[in-house]
């Protein structure tokens, strides 16, 4: 049965490049990540989406072994994060939850059917671009310009150029 969860913190004792790290979610309804490339963005999604299992059959149900897959130059093993997080079901309320997700041998921890049950959906950017981006062109691309000389042309290229530092 789904109950209403909130999230409070997630620790990463050692998941890829996240080494004693807590991430504290406030109560506002919206959480953004920002950061350089490869500081740990997409990790922190990856765990995030792994910490649930859905409610029904139809539901993504994102593993930690979807993400973080054995290869030669990492078995994962060591790696750890905690979760604490509240918990309503119907009237009764449970704060201060805990549950670890570990990798100590040669599977996660805990089983998949013992997490929270929640309506999980991670959406990258596969999801989120157009799917010729993702197609490979074979043949010659065809297609056809369009001169525009305009002075109301002219002004946007020329601060897109600006903006991106590149001549149009």
């Amino acid at each position: 049965m789904p109950t209403q969860q909130k999230l409070i913190e997630i620790y990463f004792d050692s998941l890829k490049n996240l080494k004693d790290f807590p991430l504290q979610l406030d109560s506002t309804p919206l959480t953004a990540l920002m950061g350089t490339n490869g500081c740990g963005k997409t990790t922190v999604l990856h765990a995030l989406a792994c910490v649930y299992s859905p409610p029904n059959e139809i539901s993504p149900n994102y593993k930690l072994s979807t993400f973080f897959n054995p290869t030669r130059d990492s078995t994962w093993r060591g790696s750890s994060f905690t979760v604490k997080y509240n918990e309503r079901e119907g009237t009764n309320y449970r704060e201060g939850l805990v549950q670890n997700y570990a990798k100590a041998a040669d599977r996660w921890t805990p089983r998949y059917e013992r997490r929270p049950t929640r309506f999980t959906r991670l959406i990258t950017i596969r999801e989120s671009v157009p799917e010729v981006e993702f197609v490979s062109a074979t043949g010659l691309i065809k297609y056809s310009r369009v001169v525009r000389d305009s002075a109301t042309d002219l002004a946007i290229l020329d601060s897109a150029g600006r903006i991106l530092n590149r001549d149009y």
